[in-house]
């Protein structure tokens, strides 16, 4: 179950079981949540890291905010062929 079936079923619930006004202004905001498909978080987090020589890096989230803590970042590939992207904290 993804977050926007998790947000439909909480919508359905609250209008069905807890017969809530549809025109109450929090609901409409669901509504607009879910539609906006591109907005719903996935989980998932992109990290970019810039690599130079010297062993310094720079690790950005997908918003751009840099990520704390990090204390060494390396590209390698596993045993089966797989590029890894590895961030230590």
């Amino acid at each position: 179950m993804d977050a926007k079936q998790i947000l439909n079923d909480a919508l359905d619930l609250l209008l069905d079981e807890h017969d809530e006004d549809p025109r109450n202004p929090t609901v409409i905001k669901l509504k607009k949540l879910i539609d906006a498909s591109d907005d719903m978080p996935t989980g998932e987090i992109e990290l970019t890291a810039t690599l130079k020589p010297n062993g310094f890096h720079h690790v950005c989230d997908q918003n751009g905010r840099t990520v704390k803590g990090v204390k060494s970042v390396a590209v390698f590939q596993d045993q089966s062929g797989q590029t890894v992207f590895q961030v230590n904290l």
